[in-house]
């Protein structure tokens, strides 16, 4: 193609269809050029998506994990002060176990909140 151009452009005689090939060669190549920015930036994205996704996933299992979990100090400091209006050993135990119980699960909206959060922080 570079032969073909140095061609026509060294040939006295130009005419209308030698000049309408030169445009038409240089509008490919500025298509090829636009079409290999926008690969690069598909390639950027999809590896953003793979790294957010993996993070995701590490979240999730540390979720999972029982020795991950964190329960917000607002809700040890309720379960201390209903605790402290028992007089029962018993009753203080079972009400522990029950507040472990309770936050052993990720829930399906804490999930929601989580993945809202994301996209929020990363895509929008």
């Amino acid at each position: 193609m570079e032969k073909a151009k140095q061609i026509l452009e060294t040939s006295s005689k130009k005419d209308e269809k030698s000049e309408k090939l030169i445009e038409i060669e240089n509008k490919i190549k500025e298509e090829r050029n636009t079409k290999d920015t926008l690969y690069r930036e598909i390639g950027k994205i999809e590896g953003e998506l793979n790294a957010n996704q993996k993070i995701i996933q590490k979240i999730e299992a540390d979720q999972k994990s029982e020795d991950n979990k964190t329960v917000p100090l607002k809700e040890v400091e309720k379960l201390e002060k209903e605790i402290s209006e028992f007089s029962e050993i018993s009753r203080i135990i079972e009400r522990i176990r029950n507040f472990i119980e309770s936050h052993r699960t990720f829930s399906a909206f804490s999930r929601r909140n989580f993945y809202c959060y994301i996209v929020n922080e990363h895509f929008l």
